[in-house]
């Protein structure tokens, strides 16, 4: 009981300053990966498309849906067919609410190899965190915290169109939750695609 109260006067009063901090603390530890790579990425992906929810308990959640922009950086490879990337991200609500969400997230990608179409496939998984407005809109109990965390899944195809450049798109799952740290914590399972391109710095 303490704690709730604590935690809800934390919200109300300082709920700016903690998510500043929270943000500045990932953007330290996201940095770490960039100077293991020599400041450097492999390549560089930028993603735009849109998200439709709710896809998983249709009737019990709220529909929010938006539009996402993601930009990632490709910092190395293991293994031949692993690679890890790192992402920031801003999305906006199109249906559902009003507001916005950005963040970073990192990614472990697994990449198969190419059909005889000369089309690449890959596999990744992903896990970030969010600085959200939406969480103000006391209409909806989807996101319910100024921090939410973001798990994800996507399966994607690269078409290359130069020696340096590729086609991408992704068909793309989001789940959006606090973890319990607002009591509004139903959470949005969302799906949709991406399309974008990508540049590799080190063909």
């Amino acid at each position: 009981m303490i704690y709730r109260v604590a935690h809800h006067v934390l919200v109300a009063r300082n709920g700016k300053l903690v998510s500043i901090l929270i943000m500045v603390s990932m953007v330290i530890l996201f940095s770490i990966p960039c100077y293991a790579s020599s400041l450097r990425p492999d390549a560089l992906e930028i993603m735009g498309g849109h998200i439709w929810s709710p896809v998983i308990y249709k009737t019990q959640r709220h529909t929010i849906n938006y539009y996402i922009i993601d930009v990632r950086g490709e910092l190395f490879h293991f293994k031949q067919s692993f690679s890890f990337l790192m992402g920031m991200n801003y999305a906006n609500a199109t249906k559902g609410t009003d507001g916005f969400m950005a963040g970073f997230t990192l990614f472990l990608r697994y990449n198969f190899l190419p059909f005889n179409t000369g089309i690449y496939p890959y596999f990744q998984i992903g896990a970030g965190i969010l600085y959200n407005d939406i969480y103000e809109d006391y209409k909806q109990d989807i996101i319910g915290n100024n921090i939410e965390f973001n798990p994800q899944a996507a399966l994607g195809f690269k078409y290359p169109i130069t020696e340096t450049s590729c086609l991408n798109f992704e068909l793309h799952y989001q789940h959006i939750s606090n973890a319990g740290l607002d009591d509004r914590n139903i959470g949005l399972n969302g799906a949709g695609f991406l399309f974008g391109i990508s540049f590799k710095f080190n063909p």
